[in-house]
């Protein structure tokens, strides 16, 4: 490498390294602003609605209903750093179709029987004897089954199977 390429490396590093040492300045400006308590507006960027897609997964069906045509259910998981969902039910036939929803935490866990691949849904993990449980085995990764209590797969003799499948 000759004295110029090197004079030129030099001059970008120095240059990246001014840059960065500005950014932190500033973020360590908002931060005592904010512990002062003057107010400031906040510098982290809104997720839009596009953006907000991108970072869920929903899962639609009709599951099996002991005393109406089916229960139409949809969860949304939002795959953040929140860990939440928001489930939609509506009762076909029943409360004059009207949408039931409901919101919480999930967490997953992985490993389902035979299958180390499987991801376990456990809705509602933070409030004990309120769970309920979902289950993505390997082999069909685009649908979630619904479990029992016991964390088992819950098996139907009417048409409609305990199954959702993902949308977007």
């Amino acid at each position: 490498m000759d004295i110029h390429s090197l004079m030129k490396l030099l001059i970008l590093i120095s240059a990246f390294a001014l840059l960065v040492s500005c950014q932190l300045n500033q973020k360590k400006e908002i931060a005592a602003e904010k512990s002062e308590g003057s107010e400031i507006i906040d510098v982290v960027p809104k997720v839009d609605s596009l953006e907000r897609k991108i970072q869920t997964e929903v899962y639609e069906g009709i599951l099996p209903c002991a005393d109406c045509e089916g229960i139409k259910t949809k969860i949304t998981f939002y795959v953040d750093t929140t860990n939440a969902y928001e489930m939609e039910v509506v009762y076909i036939g029943r409360n004059d179709n009207k949408p039931i929803i409901s919101t919480g935490k999930y967490t997953i866990e992985f490993g389902y029987g035979k299958d180390i691949d499987a991801a376990l849904y456990v809705l509602n993990y933070n409030q004990p004897g309120h769970e309920r449980y979902f289950v993505k085995l390997s082999r069909d990764p685009r649908r979630l089954i619904m479990l029992d209590r016991n964390r088992q797969i819950i098996y139907s003799k009417s048409k409609i199977s305990y199954k959702l499948t993902r949308k977007f």
